[in-house]
């Protein structure tokens, strides 16, 4: 995926930086691709599978006693 394509999906660099829970810096570190597990990222929220926005659940402890 190119970089462009995933600013034009989500409107601008600040919007695509939100939903990826990252900086703008960040992107603008980016080359033309996407790097590849920001990509895998992308299309798991574009199945469905993560809302835009949405951090991955923290797993807690659960203790056996």
């Amino acid at each position: 995926m190119k970089k462009q394509d995933a600013i034009d999906r989500f409107g601008s660099v600040r919007a695509l930086a939100a939903a990826l829970g990252c900086s703008t810096q960040a992107i603008s570190q980016w080359g033309e691709v996407v790097p590849p597990l920001r990509a895998f990222q992308l299309k798991e929220m574009a199945d469905g599978n993560q809302k835009v926005g949405e951090q991955q659940p923290q797993q807690q402890a659960v203790q056996h006693g």
